[in-house]
């Protein structure tokens, strides 16, 4: 291409450019000349409000649209007066809330109508009304919620004295609906006592203290709610420890289990939530043993027998399955450092490096590591021996290891400290570390979830 045809390919861009803006300036024109239409057509249908929001959009765009602002002084009075009217009509029905609605809107039309500098006006005794508009829409509320107290309709009421509360304005009306609040959710936390739904009544009446103050007489009979709850609605719960499916192809290492039950008998089991009462790790091991049921999988009825044995309410067992163990080199380097023989026998090492010494070599592998396996477990009501739940959760980690490789003695080699940990297992047993604490982090929060959903 000669530099004529590329300055002239140029200048017929910039003109397109130029060309575009205009249009697209010329559609912003056209926008607000639409919405100007359109609030012309609103306002022949008698939808003031709609056309008043309409007007002020315009105004918003063309502050000088003279005619725009003579047309929103007009309509947007019109709009205000039908809906006093309207408000008018609420309240001989008796209808408060939607009188309250009513004036809402007049209150944002008039300030949305302000913002462009017009004015609409209400009567002189305005506010006034406005205030008695929502003493009765409280009034009617209250009214409500008690007729639900009367009724034992804990819900209602206290949905009533909730939708009250946005049409009270003084203090006094306040204290007295806060203290209703909390009387309203002390027999409602009762009545799902009496249910049997411990965990509902005492989140229910653990909401009493936004109402009231701690040392208030419905606060306290609230925690002793609560504790009642507690005590009746807690489960104690016996945690088998986990074992693996005998027939799976691929086996865990065989230091990975037991210090997974470890970790989860005493760092995640013993740490269980509110309304689980874990059964005492030591107990529990005591009795599988007794039965000769350690380190493998029981049917129901064995876990059964054992739930009994430790006075379990309930019992969890778990097994892992599909277990899946990869590894892949992602990266490998070679480091030269000294050798020493030995200095008496086959193995024999020195502290000190002997003048005889010389350089070898060692790799160092950068490997990603994965361990997934499957946990299926049930719970299982040691009185009946019902299986109440049966839960699946799946487990993975994935992570770099560094090790190191050398063909003989890495004893031999005089290496840095920062290396040793590739030789001596250090930086593996820390990845087993990790995939436990992972392990055991996902299963014990799969199964308290679980647990958790049988108590109501």
């Amino acid at each position: 291409m000669t530099l004529t045809a590329f300055y002239s390919r140029l200048r017929g861009a910039l003109r397109l450019g130029v060309v575009l803006v205009a249009v697209f300036s010329a559609a912003g024109c056209v926008s607000t000349q639409d919405r100007y239409e359109e609030a012309q057509a609103l306002t022949a249908e008698g939808r003031y409000v709609e056309a008043t929001r309409y007007y002020v959009r315009v105004l918003t765009e063309e502050p000088s649209w003279t005619d725009a602002r003579a047309e929103l002084r007009a309509v947007g009075q019109r709009a205000v007066d039908r809906l006093l009217q309207t408000t008018e009509r609420h309240a001989a029905a008796e209808r408060y809330q939607a009188a309250v609605a009513s004036l809402r809107t007049v209150d944002d039309l008039r300030a949305a109508a302000r913002g462009v500098d017009v004015s609409l006006t209400v009567p002189s005794n305005y506010q006034r009304y406005r205030a008695e508009m929502r003493r009765a829409a409280a009034d009617a509320l209250i009214a409500r919620a008690q007729r639900a107290e009367d009724a034992g309709d804990w819900p209602d009421a206290h949905a009533a004295y909730t939708e009250a509360r946005s049409y009270i304005a003084t203090e006094a009306r306040r204290t007295a609906l806060n203290q209703a609040q909390a009387r309203v959710l002390v027999h409602w936390g009762q009545q799902n006592i009496q249910k049997g739904r411990f965990q509902t009544a005492y989140k229910r009446l653990g909401q009493v203290t936004q109402f009231v103050k701690s040392g208030h007489p419905l606060a306290e009979t609230s925690r002793k709610l609560q504790a009642d709850a507690v005590a009746r609605g807690t489960r104690r719960v016996a945690f088998l420890p986990v074992t693996q499916d005998g027939r799976a192809a691929t086996r865990l290492p065989d230091i990975f289990l037991p210090d997974l039950n470890h970790v989860l008998a005493f760092d995640y089991w013993t740490a269980a939530p509110l309304f689980v009462a874990p059964v005492n790790p030591v107990r529990l091991r005591r009795a599988l043993r007794r039965y000769g049921f350690f380190a493998r999988p029981l049917s129901d009825e064995q876990a059964v027998t054992v739930g009994r044995r430790v006075d379990a309410d309930w019992v969890v067992a778990a097994t892992l399955t599909d277990i899946e163990q990869t590894e892949e080199v992602t990266e490998q380097t070679s480091h030269r450092v000294p050798w020493r023989p030995p200095s008496k026998g086959r193995h024999a090492t020195s502290d000190r490096a002997p003048s005889t010494a010389r350089d070898t070599s060692y790799v160092v592998q950068t490997v990603e590591k994965e361990l997934a396996a499957t946990a299926h477990y049930r719970i299982i009501d040691v009185d009946n021996g019902w299986v109440l739940e049966r839960g699946t959760t799946w487990l993975r980690h994935e992570a770099p290891v560094q090790r190191a490789r050398f063909a003989g003695n890495w004893r031999q080699l005089v290496l840095p400290p920062a290396q040793r940990p590739l030789f001596n297992g250090t930086a593996q047993r820390g990845w087993t570390n990790q995939a436990i604490d992972r392990f055991a982090a996902a299963l014990s929060a799969s199964v308290f979830e679980d647990v958790l959903d049988e108590i109501e």
